[in-house]
């Protein structure tokens, strides 16, 4: 039987999956950012590649990619989202 090192048995995940799969799960980008630790709108700038991706950082989002399940291929149920969406007071 033959073993894997790490380094075979790691899956690349492109941006364009991360989204889809973001949005199968209804994971928002800030969601996302919390999980990992970095500021959404640093995260958004990265992941359009406007902003060079340090290896720390990239630690962090990939930690977070784990946390909500990202990291797992599966055509599960979408994972419910904690967005809340605001309400506001109006006068009549």
């Amino acid at each position: 039987m033959e073993t894997l090192d790490a380094a075979e048995a790691e899956e690349r995940l492109t941006v364009m999956e991360l989204r889809q799969r973001m949005k199968s799960r209804n994971v928002r980008t800030y969601e996302l950012a919390a999980a990992a630790q970095v500021w959404p709108n640093d995260l958004s700038a990265m992941l359009r590649g406007r902003m060079p991706i340090g290896e720390r950082v990239r630690e962090k989002i990939e930690s977070g990619i784990a946390k909500l399940g990202l990291d797992q291929d599966t055509a599960a149920e979408p994972v419910p989202s904690t967005f809340e969406p605001p309400t506001f007071r109006v006068r009549k």
